[in-house]
Formats: structure tokens, C-alpha cells, sequence
């Protein structure tokens, strides 16, 4: 299992990280992605989905229209 990153980290490694950034009063790093319709946002929502159980990560994320 992965080990959270420390403030410093999380903050150093953004720096490679376009579009990300650190999540106001909390331990984690978020990002907004827009596509052209549901069917391309939950394919790529499936996508990651694989790699994230893979990974034992499970990401809080949403879907809104």
C-alpha cells in the first residue's frame, strides 16, 4: 500500500503535476477535468478505476452534469 506524502511532499510533487493542486484543509490534491459528454468522462473514470484498485487507492471523486 502506498504512504500518504507528507505536506512537503505533496506540495513538491505538484509541481509536476499540471491542472493539480492541494485541497483546501485537507490531505489530498484535486483537479477538475471537463469533457464533451458522460460517455468520455466515465470512460475515463473506468480507466483510472482499474489502476486505482490495482494500486489499493480509492479515490473521492464525482460526476456532475
Amino acid at each position: 500500500m502506498a504512504e500518504r506524502l507528507s505536506a512537503d511532499a505533496r506540495k513538491s510533487a505538484l509541481k509536476a503535476l499540471p491542472g493539480w493542486k492541494d485541497a483546501p484543509d485537507r490531505e489530498a490534491i484535486t483537479r477538475t477535468f471537463i469533457f464533451r459528454d458522460c460517455n468520455e468522462a466515465f470512460g475515463l473514470m473506468a480507466r483510472v478505476a482499474l489502476v486505482a484498485e490495482k494500486n489499493d487507492h480509492h479515490p473521492e471523486w464525482r460526476n456532475v452534469y
